[in-house]
């Protein structure tokens, strides 16, 4: 049996493995339209830093078994973190999640924030379902958190109105933290809180960045893997009941790469099935990466939901790991997200992120050592309120020509 696997980031290369664990005769060939394999689990060194250019990623998950795997993946190549993520607000660092980490405001902004979101929480309905991303915030939190942070961050990355975005996805387990009215009364208290707790310890590798995680699975599997590198999936067609993928004739196709890419391969795709793949909408990603003359604060990641700052979050990954930076120098990632068809301008894009950064008192001019920028087409899938539907269309088109779609582009899928 010979099977592609069309995208080979890091769900492509998970479904390889897992075919030739299944089927050890198998003869798979990957393709990938860029020739540095790893798609958002990538990382560059530039004089002695590590970035990670797909941005800021870790190992958690809320399944203690798939968890316990990637880290043996990894060999025991791993350091383990207690989560230090915070939301700027102003000069004032709250501890994410945001309602956990009010018990930092003074007592009466706290109050009159953790009193909006517990009557908010007391007027939902039985069976309640939001319109759309705009109506949950509301609903579920509270005029209070709504617009001083939530309704500006969440506008901030996804580049939209938010009474255009479902709320379909916030039910994805594990996608984000909703309240604990226990865990608020503490806040309410002034006592410290840990939300989200599958996420609030992570792993990250010890060396060669995140990219390392991708670079484990491609080890166990490269020697058996036609990996055809550089080579962008263009041509998909029918020939009796195989498939042909740029001329190689196979017998079962996975798909882990963007669906308007891989429907656009088909001559002869469906009017209805093209349409709906053109009307999956989304997001591109600038990833800035920023190296500091001086050592990074005792922190992981910070949301900014500050609408004058270009981007809506940055990460110190020098403490993900110390070898991502030289001692007493840091290693700095910021993420800008663009609409799609906006064509970017990197160097403009770079010396904004830089000026945010000034403007927040992270970095002083003097500290700056680089500045590099990687562009990412497709960052996030969005959640428009016609994404199922169209989703739905296109996967069902697939599912009946043999095709198995698989991780965040090739589920249309913000796993």
């Amino acid at each position: 049996m010979r099977v592609a696997v069309l995208g080979f980031g890091w769900a492509g290369v998970l479904a390889a493995g897992f075919l030739l664990e299944r089927f050890p005769g198998a003869e798979v060939v990957a393709f990938d339209r860029l020739r540095r394999l790893g798609g958002l689990l990538s990382s560059a060194e530039i004089n002695g830093f590590t970035f990670d250019v797909g941005g800021s990623h870790v190992i958690f998950s809320n399944d203690k078994a798939i968890l316990a795997e990637i880290v043996a993946l990894l060999g025991g190549e791993t350091l383990e973190h207690q989560r230090k993520a915070y939301v700027r607000l102003g000069d004032l660092f709250v501890p994410y999640p945001f309602e956990n980490g009010l018990y930092v405001l003074p007592p009466e902004e706290r109050a009159e924030l953790i009193g909006d979101l517990v009557e908010a929480l007391m007027k939902i309905p039985p069976g309640w379902r939001p319109k759309h991303l705009l109506d949950w915030i509301e609903t579920t939190f509270g005029n209070g958190i709504a617009r001083r942070y939530l309704i500006p961050y969440n506008e901030k990355i996804w580049k939209r109105p938010l009474d255009q975005i479902s709320a379909d996805w916030v039910y994805i387990p594990g996608r984000l933290p909703v309240p604990d009215v226990k865990m608020l009364i503490k806040t309410a208290a002034g006592i410290p809180t840990v939300g989200y707790a599958e996420q609030s310890r992570f792993y990250y590798p010890r060396r060669g960045g995140i990219q390392r995680q991708y670079q484990a699975a491609l080890e166990k599997i490269e020697d058996r893997v036609a990996v055809r590198a550089g080579e962008a999936v263009k041509e998909v067609s029918r020939r009796g009941g195989r498939l042909a993928v740029n001329g190689v004739e196979v017998d079962l196709a996975v798909a882990a790469m963007p669906l308007p890419d891989l429907v656009a391969a088909f001559s002869d795709a469906p009017e209805e099935v093209v349409k709906a793949a053109e009307r999956l909408d989304y997001n591109q990603v600038v990833v800035v990466g920023v190296a500091l003359d001086k050592p990074a604060p005792d922190q992981h990641w910070i949301y900014v939901p500050d609408r004058r700052i270009v981007f809506h979050r940055y990460a110190w990954l020098s403490n993900y790991s110390p070898a991502n930076a030289p001692p007493g120098r840091s290693a700095l990632v910021a993420e800008i997200t663009l609409p799609r068809g906006v064509e970017p301008d990197l160097e403009r894009l770079k010396a904004e992120a830089v000026e945010g950064l000034l403007e927040l008192g992270v970095a002083q001019e003097r500290d700056v050592l680089h500045v590099e920028a990687w562009l990412h087409r497709y960052g996030y899938p969005l959640y428009t309120l016609d994404h199922a539907q169209n989703r739905d269309v296109v996967l069902r088109w697939l599912r009946e020509l043999g095709v198995v779609a698989v991780g965040r582009w090739g589920q249309w899928h913000y796993w």
